[in-house]
């Protein structure tokens, strides 16, 4: 038994395309494990949002046994929001409350 990080698979040329045709046969009794699986396993690897281990029967990725994904926590929020900004899904400014906000808004 052998266990490799998906972001390692999605690194080679084929990568996605092989995550795709063998995660077709992985099966759960909970459905949840099975779609996290199948719909957003890429996705928040590619977001930085979790890492996620293939447990498998041998090194070619034939036999996926199953998986295990770790929620990763951001340590570095401001790389984040400056991803986000220079991508377009978020805007914001820094204010000078007391030049803009009446004093009686203020805490």
């Amino acid at each position: 038994m052998q266990t490799n990080l998906l972001s390692n698979l999605l690194k080679s040329e084929d990568g996605e395309i092989l995550f795709t045709l063998f995660s077709e046969s992985f099966v759960s009794k909970n459905k949840d494990v099975e779609a996290f699986l199948k719909t957003k396993a890429v996705q928040s690897v590619k977001l930085y949002t979790s890492s996620t281990y293939l447990v498998y029967e041998s090194a070619e990725y034939i036999d996926l046994l199953g998986y295990f994904t770790l929620a990763t926590k951001m340590q570095d929020s401001l790389a984040l929001i400056q991803r986000q900004i220079h991508s377009g899904y978020l805007r914001f400014c820094w204010l000078n409350s007391e030049e803009i906000l009446p004093k009686s808004l203020l805490l």
